[in-house]
């Protein structure tokens, strides 16, 4: 990864969509704007979480080959008017034809005294600031489930990264409850951020069975939505909740974001093509877009001065892609918006694919003539890996003393 100008820049060898080899070049602007839609070129940042170097699981991995949809993704805190304390209050996120609504309450608990009672929300608490985070959205985990077949072992082995009592949707939050002893219960504080239209209530506070798990209101959030929580680990292969819900009742099946019968859908097709693309897009549940790039972005309620507004500048300068000295046929699409509300603060991943000639074998072939170029700038090479011949070489000259030490060969996609 390079940086130059108000950009780092990464090219690489992966696969397209149809699973053909490709150069991929991943792009990243980044600015700081002033509310009033400007915005002023930043020091670039660079590209972060490299799903191998970094760990699968990191939320906002900025190296997927390739997105379907940009995924739009807001970070920051819920402000008080004019920092005037409030009690409740609602912020969003507009862009063109599309907003989302997060309703914020201030701090709550319930009041459950002893089992047979209805529990009591308490007044929310007056606040300037709160995080807009999925760790203060509706979820949580009730460790007090216990597994069916607890002692088997395939039971015992999938309990080292899974529960019962998580609530699939965010076992990150606040608020899940399955089991109605009241000990746990009293006193216990609920989420912050909830959905306005689908809100937490005493009634829906105990699920009481964790097969019903779906009928729990959906977390609300504009951050990364993590690779293992649902609905976006269901397109990995199909992976499902550890009580599997039906496809008729799902909101997600009705809401769009998920298809119905994919637990047959992906799970067919995971070990021949990988997982779905749509796995790829982290943004949390409708921020995913269609989106050129040119378009502004107004911010409800992330600032005390009020209203907040950027427009996007579009792509600065043309990516182009030369294989072999030849210019390659170039797919261009906007991967990634990240705004850092609190930083004023947004970066623009750009991607581009441009499909090989001819294999290349990074490991094999010595020499890989690839390079791109961004705008007027120099050109950037593609940096292939040394060879497994140079690989033994440098094995057997340290055998002979010498103080080089092999490297690992790096997947053929991660590039330099």
């Amino acid at each position: 990864m390079k940086s130059g100008g108000p950009y780092s820049v990464f090219l690489s060898l992966a696969r397209d969509e149809e699973g053909d080899q490709a150069a991929l070049v991943l792009l990243k602007y980044t600015y700081r704007f002033d509310g009033r839609g400007g915005l002023f070129p930043a020091e670039p940042e660079p590209l972060y979480n490299h799903p191998v170097l970094e760990g699968f699981l990191k939320p906002g991995c900025d190296f997927w080959s390739f997105k379907l949809l940009t995924d739009v993704v807001v970070q920051g805190k819920a402000h008080a008017p004019a920092g005037r304390r409030v009690r409740e209050m609602e912020v969003s996120v507009r862009i063109g034809g599309f907003s989302k609504t997060v309703k914020v309450f201030g701090r709550r608990r319930v009041s459950y005294p002893r089992k047979g009672v209805l529990p009591k929300f308490s007044e929310p608490e007056p606040f300037e600031s709160i995080d807009l985070t999925y760790e203060n959205a509706y979820g949580g985990i009730d460790w007090r489930v216990r597994p069916e077949d607890e002692d088997f072992p395939v039971t015992q082995y999938r309990l080292l990264t899974d529960h019962p009592g998580f609530y699939p949707r965010n076992p990150f939050g606040r608020g899940y409850v399955v089991m109605p002893d009241h000990e746990d219960v009293d006193g216990m504080e609920l989420p912050n951020l909830e959905k306005p239209d689908d809100l937490l209530t005493p009634e829906r506070l105990i699920v009481g069975d964790p097969h019903l798990w779906y009928r729990q209101p959906l977390p609300w959030c504009f951050d990364w939505l993590r690779a293992h929580v649902y609905p976006r680990c269901a397109f990995f292969g199909g992976a499902d909740a550890w009580f599997p819900a039906p496809y008729d009742e799902l909101p997600e099946v009705k809401l769009g974001y998920l298809p119905k019968g994919y637990r047959e859908l992906f799970g067919d097709k995971l070990f021949e093509t990988g997982p779905d693309p749509r796995f790829f897009n982290e943004a949390s549940l409708g921020m995913a877009l269609p989106l050129k790039g040119d378009e502004t972005i107004i911010l409800e309620g992330m600032s005390p001065e009020g209203t907040v507004a950027l427009t996007l500048p579009g792509l600065p300068a043309p990516i182009r892609i030369f294989v072999e000295g030849k210019e390659m046929k170039t797919r261009i699409r906007l991967h990634t918006v990240l705004v850092k509300a609190e930083e004023k603060k947004v970066s623009l991943l750009w991607g581009a694919l441009a499909k090989t000639p001819r294999p290349f074998l990074p490991g094999i072939h010595k020499e890989i003539p690839i390079e791109c170029r961004i705008g007027n700038d120099p050109p950037i090479p593609y940096d292939a890996p040394p060879t497994i011949l140079d690989k033994l070489k440098e094995g057997m000259q340290k055998r002979e003393g010498e103080t080089k030490i092999p490297q690992i060969i790096p997947f053929p996609w991660e590039g330099r």
